[in-house]
């Protein structure tokens, strides 16, 4: 598989603008024989947005703006990953999502952030689960940014089986990114695709990058617009293969944890 991370600037609170770049973003990394092209958090709209721009611009899992991307994929014979603000047609609440996009324009998962930072409690309500799916690769899951902070959603792709973890984020501070991504792919034996947020002004984030199942940075973008392309073959011989830690793997240590953190509530 070639993978394509498109870290591009976004323009606030202007989906159409941002979808127009999407489409040129899509159309050219086929072009180069990409079979995914993954989309920083919240591209659709732009990440720092107010609580009611974002709730204005929120869209429907299965309307028509999202059909627009889906169609672009299929267009284009790409899988795609794209962030938007998402509304609930039951609650009316809204979150950031992230939904992984086939090349018949199928939506092959769905995931809300469930682990939001600082201001985003205030702006949207928080997703309740992590999910795996199927591709003609191998087994994907999704994060969105905070949530590779920490150690529990990653592990719960890995027991699903995933074997490569996409990652779509507005993370701040850089330095630390390929270092929370090497743990999350050392830890749980996978690959790991990441896309960052990047700006014109100050801070300009960027970074987003490509890891091996060792927590290697295979490729790694700078604080620029910048589309990175990477192979990556899921159906090799990896680490699951020769390492002991997934048969190791002690499952009594999760019912600790759980006892633990009600105690420490």
């Amino acid at each position: 598989m070639k993978a394509c991370l498109a870290q591009l600037y976004t323009v606030k609170g202007d989906p159409a603008a941002n979808l127009a770049k999407m489409s040129a973003a899509i159309k050219e990394a086929a072009a180069k024989g990409a079979d995914l092209v993954c989309f920083s958090e919240l591209f659709y709209c732009g990440y720092d947005i107010s609580r009611e721009e974002l709730r204005s611009l929120a869209i429907y899992v299965d309307g028509p703006e999202l059909a627009k991307v889906r169609a672009m994929a299929a267009d284009a014979g790409v899988h795609v990953l794209i962030s938007y603000p998402e509304k609930d047609k039951m609650s009316d609440d809204v979150f950031i999502s992230a939904s992984l996009i086939d090349d018949a324009g199928n939506i092959l998962l769905n995931h809300r952030k469930t682990y939001r930072w600082g201001d985003e409690k205030d702006k949207v309500s928080g997703g309740s689960g992590y999910e795996v799916c199927d591709t003609k690769f191998g087994k994907i899951g999704v994060l969105i940014c905070y949530e590779i902070e920490f150690p529990e959603p990653a592990r719960i792709l890995m027991l699903q089986g995933a074997e490569l973890i996409l990652t779509t984020s507005a993370f701040t501070y850089v330095e630390n990114m390929p270092t929370y991504l090497s743990s999350l792919a050392i830890q749980n034996q996978c690959y790991v695709l990441s896309t960052n947020d990047v700006r014109e002004e100050s801070p300009k984030r960027g970074a987003s990058c490509a890891l091996d199942q060792y927590g290697k940075v295979l490729e790694i973008l700078s604080d620029k617009e910048g589309m990175l392309y990477c192979d990556i073959d899921l159906n090799a011989p990896g680490r699951r293969d020769s390492d002991p830690h997934m048969g190791d793997l002690d499952r009594e240590t999760f019912r600790m944890m759980v006892e633990l953190s009600e105690i420490n509530e």
